[in-house]
């Protein structure tokens, strides 16, 4: 992914991260909210810190909780690349490629929480 942002002539950061996917519908001047993550799916401080503090089983369910909101939300990054206009053939592919592991890898992980007694 480094080597395609280098391609592109892309930064590998950016003040407002997942930009890309609403071009024009995020207000870029406003100040970053701590409470809300900075791309779709990914983990929260407080979130973290919850599953830094959890054992055993309560610890393995609440990973796996946040894993499979983590894998939807690279679901939708990874369909607003495949269906952008200007996305390469390459960058479909990758992106459908992504989209498919992505839901595989839910599913897995979904049969572990219910072998835990525990829902997505």
């Amino acid at each position: 992914m480094r080597g395609w942002l280098d391609w592109f002539g892309l930064p590998l950061t950016s003040d407002h991260p997942m930009a890309w996917m609403h071009p024009g519908g995020h207000d870029h001047e406003a100040p970053p909210n701590d409470d809300e993550p900075p791309m779709p799916g990914l983990a929260s401080t407080d979130e973290l810190a919850r599953l830094d503090d959890a054992r055993g089983t309560a610890a393995e369910i609440l990973f796996l909780q946040l894993m499979i909101r983590h894998h939807r939300g690279g679901i939708e990054m990874a369909t607003a690349a495949q269906n952008a206009d200007t996305a390469s053939p390459a960058t479909k592919r990758l992106a459908l490629a992504m989209i498919t592991e992505q839901g595989d890898e839910i599913g897995q992980m979904t049969l572990l929480l219910r072998v835990r007694d525990a829902t997505p």
